[in-house]
């Protein structure tokens, strides 16, 4: 191994840490055959330490995360009804509402609903920026 490592995933670095720290290497030498790309010296300490402390598995743990509170069934449910009451209901109308991103209600309107036409139009309402674009939904059709 003579030539340095170009990019390593976490994965490939987490099993050299373990090899060389079984084999009592110093967190400089394994982050040597890196160079630029390897992670800092503290951090192959604490990866080093986990597995001298008997954690043998490379992979990452699976880990509880925050739910997310702006997608549940509740709200996907009521941007659905919302579109389908109104086809020309505006993204930002459904956001403030809903208390939710305008993006959180593009990726329920495309992703959860799969309702795939929109298009824009010129918002005159707004005095500050006629020229600004409102998305709008159009031909809701399952």
């Amino acid at each position: 191994m003579s030539r340095l490592l170009q990019m390593a995933s976490k994965l490939e670095m987490r099993a050299v840490i373990r090899f060389f720290g079984q084999k009592r290497c110093n967190s400089t030498f394994i982050g040597s055959w890196y160079g630029e790309n390897a992670i800092w010296c503290q951090a192959i300490s604490k990866r080093r330490n986990v597995f001298k402390n008997g954690h043998t598995n490379i992979h990452e743990a699976y880990r509880e995360g925050k739910p997310s509170t702006s997608t549940n069934v509740e709200i996907i449910a009521h941007v659905n009804e919302r579109i389908l009451s109104n086809r020309h209901v505006m993204f930002d109308q459904s956001a403030n509402e809903l208390d939710i991103s305008h993006g959180n209600v593009h990726k329920i309107t495309f992703e959860r609903l799969e309702i795939p036409d929109v298009c824009s139009k010129l918002n005159s309402s707004n005095p500050k920026n006629p020229f600004s674009a409102s998305l709008n939904y159009v031909n809701v059709t399952k």
